[in-house]
């Protein structure tokens, strides 16, 4: 059937209205989530290095009683600070490498490793604003039917490889441009 060009712009203007307001919503989720996740790690970081600098401090006091106070102290002080430049730079990789793992692990599903939702709405939106010229792009949504049946009667583990092979067939129909997605459940996005 021919769409009405009208009702094909309103629809395009309401999916980037709601992919706009679901974008927000999710990157407002994962900014809390990572916020208080940077927290406990920081705490966390904070209470070992304090055990190790007070486990540090007993062995230079018996070591500044041993021999001579100045020249002890002057040894101290740059230990403390190779320590300090250690554990900062420890601290700054692993926090650098923390976040790329909880960037990834927040945008992919973790059973068929295929983008989440929040990782298709956000390349949706990038194709919505490279779109200028109008050019044409599709969007499939796909739903398994009477999926539940397969999980009630076979159960959830034989359910979670219908969804593995159910998206190693999706991957195989489309083109390497095509991003297949899984939004939920049994519901997948192919843009």
């Amino acid at each position: 059937t021919l769409v009405n060009q009208d009702d094909f712009n309103s629809a395009i203007v309401h999916i980037k209205g709601m992919l706009d307001a679901a974008k927000r919503y999710m990157k407002d989720a994962v900014s809390r989530q990572s916020q208080r996740l940077i927290l406990e790690y920081n705490v966390d970081m904070a209470k070992k290095q304090a055990v190790e600098l007070k486990d540090e401090l007993k062995l230079k006091k018996k070591l500044l009683s041993q021999s001579d106070r100045n020249d002890t102290l002057y040894k101290i002080m740059i230990v403390i600070i190779i320590v300090a430049g250690t554990l900062a730079a420890t601290f700054f990789f692993r926090e650098k490498k923390n976040s790329r793992r909880m960037k990834k692990a927040a945008m992919t599903d973790a059973l068929t490793s295929l983008p989440n939702r929040r990782a298709i709405l956000d390349e949706a939106e990038k194709c919505a604003k490279s779109c200028s010229d109008l050019k044409p792009w599709v969007i499939a949504v796909l739903d398994i039917d009477h999926f539940k049946k397969i999980n009630d009667t076979y159960g959830h583990d034989i359910g979670d490889e219908v969804l593995i092979h159910f998206t190693s067939i999706i991957k195989g129909a489309v083109r390497a441009s095509d991003i297949v997605a899984r939004t939920g459940g049994e519901e997948f996005l192919v843009l």
